[in-house]
């Protein structure tokens, strides 16, 4: 390999590693998003992916329905959308880890919005059941629980958390998350990551694309309620459109999310998140340097 070869190698790695972090926070997306394929996808709001990117789940419809579509292996496509059954108006659907369906159910009379908790059956979910004790104010949608707390959007589309009480199996009263909320702003669809350090959400603060961009932030522990590094995740993903929904499959190191207004205009879009950290892309980069030194080196001596 000539010399000038591995000096090129080793710039472009290092070039990369520090362009692809600059200003992206600790959820670094290094690609363009593209549509996610199938007739599963597109044409109805997304809102959850499973981790391991298996099943898909979206709202369409006027009023909304909850939808479930798979990946086919075999076309590397997402299926045609199945309902799953729940009444009419229920919408942002998300699904815990221990199998229970969270979702928001709209209601005319009253007219709110409340989020309700549905159990796996042998066939799907059970009847769903209004989630008490969160005393949102009317409007309670986006709800995301990772097994310790339950976090969703209120009707002034600010985060809220409520925690659980896993003896009782019940959650105390909901406050707003205020090291996430921006006063000035709107702020929804919160996910957390499995270790609990990373948040996504969608916000359409000052300083953004346009509309409703997605964002990061991260913690120290996940006792702590002070989440830090809120970064715009970048051109990669956010538009002068509406970004929103954000979810990362670990299984398959993408990002998913939904671009565009209403359910029937709307996009699912992916994105790749690489694996590599920060330290890894870096030192790969100084290695080619030295690899390029290395073997300038040699074949000086070789002369």
């Amino acid at each position: 390999m000539k010399t000038s070869t591995v000096i090129v190698f080793g710039i472009v790695l290092l070039m990369f590693s520090v362009f692809c972090h600059e200003t992206r926070g600790d959820f670094v997306v290094c690609g363009t998003a593209t549509l996610v394929p199938g007739p599963g996808a597109q044409d109805a709001r997304f809102y959850y992916v499973t981790p391991d990117a298996s099943q898909m789940f979206l709202v369409a419809d006027a009023p909304t329905h909850i939808y479930r579509s798979y990946f086919a292996a075999d076309s590397q496509e997402w299926t045609s959308r199945e309902s799953l059954g729940f009444p009419d108006w229920a919408t942002t659907p998300f699904v815990a880890s221990n199998g229970d369906l969270y979702y928001a159910q709209h209601m005319l009379s009253p007219y709110e919005t409340k989020i309700y908790r549905a159990s796996p059956t042998a066939g799907g979910w059970a009847a769903g059941v209004q989630v008490e004790g969160l005393n949102g104010p009317q409007f309670e949608h986006n709800p995301y629980f990772d097994g310790q707390d339950l976090y969703f959007a209120d009707h002034s589309d600010d985060i809220m958390i409520a925690d659980y009480d896993p003896i009782l199996d019940t959650f105390s009263e909901a406050t707003y998350l205020d090291s996430i909320n921006d006063p000035t702003a709107h702020d929804i669809a919160p996910w957390v990551s499995a270790d609990g350090l990373t948040m996504l959400f969608a916000s359409d603060r000052d300083g953004g694309y346009g509309g409703y961009d997605l964002y990061s932030a991260t913690r120290s522990s996940t006792t702590s309620r002070i989440w830090t590094n809120i970064t715009n995740l970048g051109a990669y993903v956010n538009t002068p459109d509406d970004e929103l929904n954000p979810v990362y499959a670990s299984g398959t190191q993408t990002l998913y999310f939904s671009r565009g207004e209403g359910t029937t205009e709307a996009q699912t879009m992916q994105a790749p998140v690489p694996e590599p950290s920060i330290t890894t892309l870096f030192v790969t980069g100084i290695a080619g340097l030295l690899l390029a030194v290395g073997h300038r080196k040699r074949r000086i001596g070789q002369r």
